[in-house]
């Protein structure tokens, strides 16, 4: 059976993590209203510089990546992030 990624997006508010015995290199999370807080871990330079500007502003994001597992924690790996009101738009016109 062939696997496939199936990338998810998320909207909430970001916030930096918290010390966990979580071993897989996320810096942030995204606390959410349906299935609470998601560890994000950015995929590229950019996304962790967007992680940081949000981090604990008043700002509803919208967070898109691909879920990942490891031995104890989940998280998502974060191909994007940007404000919530400029990327429901987008979303919408899938």
């Amino acid at each position: 059976m062939k696997t496939v990624e199936m990338p998810i997006c998320l909207g909430g508010y970001i916030a930096p993590t918290t010390p966990s015995f979580c071993m897989d290199d996320a810096t942030h999370v995204i606390n959410t209203p349906i299935v609470g807080s998601i560890r994000i871990k950015p995929a590229n330079d950019a996304v962790k510089e967007a992680l940081e500007k949000y981090a604990e502003k008043d700002i509803p994001v919208t967070v898109c990546g691909c879920p990942r597992s490891t031995v104890n924690c989940h998280h998502i790996e974060a191909y994007y992030v940007a404000e919530a009101e400029e990327s429901v738009p987008k979303l919408r016109a899938l």
